[in-house]
């Protein structure tokens, strides 16, 4: 959704997850606001008839596979687990959108603004531990954009330490050993 957001116009956009204007989700709410959503069912994206649809490929994948079989294009994007991947996820959304140049424009935006942002955090955290912590105890370990983060500015990820990969729980008895400087959590959790 927020990548069709960035490099689409408006009126090109058919539909969108519901979750699009949802603040909580999506930091591009706002310019979401009265596009049509939908909840990922094929019938309801059918209804908007798109020539496109893109989704997760971990996401709504009966309906993705439906929509495939009754003939529509379908493009699967996976995860992106490093701020690399987020610039293959641009292009590729370029690419399939006709909006590439768009696209690397956003790549170039993005990738200033990590430089200059990585310069001015670098300094003050790096050396320190870190943990993302969410909901039900999840936690990010190697081989998530979020130990990717804490990596580019110096900062050591305990989950990653306590061995864990991808997404995972963190007992809190370990949490608490690790007297982490700093623990990070959105505002749903």
């Amino acid at each position: 959704d927020q990548l069709l957001l960035l490099l689409v116009e408006r009126s090109r956009i058919a539909s969108l997850s519901y979750f699009a204007a949802n603040a909580d989700y999506s930091f591009l709410a706002a310019e979401a606001a009265g596009i049509p959503p939908n909840r990922g069912q094929a019938e309801e994206v059918l209804a908007h008839a798109p020539d496109l649809v893109l989704t997760s490929a971990f996401s709504a994948t009966l309906a993705a596979a439906l929509l495939e079989r009754l003939g529509q294009r379908v493009e699967r994007l996976g995860f992106a687990n490093s701020l690399a991947d987020i610039y293959v996820q641009l292009r590729q959304v370029g690419q399939v959108t006709g909006t590439a140049v768009a696209a690397e424009a956003q790549v170039a935006a993005l990738g200033a603004a990590v430089a200059r942002d990585t310069a001015l955090l670098r300094p003050l955290v790096a050396g320190k531990s870190a943990v993302f912590f969410s909901a039900n105890g999840f936690t990010y370990g190697a081989g998530t954009l979020q130990h990717d983060f804490m990596a580019s500015v110096g900062l050591r990820n305990i989950a990653a330490d306590a061995g864990l990969t991808g997404p995972a729980p963190l007992n809190l008895e370990l949490l608490v050993a690790a007297k982490p400087d700093f623990v990070f959590t959105d505002q749903r959790s």
